[in-house]
Formats: structure tokens, sequence, C-alpha cells
């Protein structure tokens, strides 16, 4: 018998946890990398300017990835391009103001 302990839970739920990728680590065509990492990046940022950029990386990683791949996964990409997209135009960065409106 298996005994389910809260000790034993955050274990495994630590152990299950991927620590953020750092965008700077990926490759230069691996972008699914730097579409994650840029994501994680967001989340993990401190400001609502910082949230924005990593948010619009992430996004041009995904619209790049739509262009390319099976069709399944294309179309999974371009609708994530499309989420990322919408939640950095919902942020104040007026430095990207321009950018989101364009993309």
């Amino acid at each position: 018998m298996i005994l389910h302990t809260p000790a034993l839970h955050l274990l495994i739920t630590s152990m299950m946890a991927s620590t953020p990728v750092n965008p700077a680590t990926c490759g230069a065509s691996d972008l699914r990398c730097t579409g994650q990492a840029n994501t994680d990046a967001a989340r993990l940022a401190t400001s609502s300017e910082q949230r924005a950029k990593h948010l619009y990386r992430a996004h041009r990683a995904y619209l790049a990835l739509a262009d390319s791949g099976p069709e399944p996964q294309r179309v999974q990409d371009l609708c994530r391009a499309r989420q990322l997209l919408k939640q950095a135009s919902k942020l104040p960065a007026p430095e990207l103001h321009a950018r989101l409106v364009a993309s």
C-alpha cells in the first residue's frame, strides 16, 4: 500500500515543476524554445513593460512557427501567438504600443 502524505505530494510537485528557461539560452533557430522561454519570463516579469516585451517576443516566435511544420501544430502555434498578443496588448507598454497594434 502506498501512503499519501503531504510531504510526498510536495516532493512529487517539486520534481514535476519545470524551471523556466532563460530566453538567451535558446538557439537562434529554436523558435519553440524561444516562445516557451519568453512565455515563462513574462510570467516572472516584475513590471508590465517587461511582461509585455516577453509576451510580444513569444508571440513572434509562435507566429514564425505557424509558418512551418505539420498542419495541426501550425494551427495550435497560430492560436498561441494570437493569445499571447492579446495578453500583451492589455498591458500598459508605451514603447511597444506601435508594434502591438501593427501585429
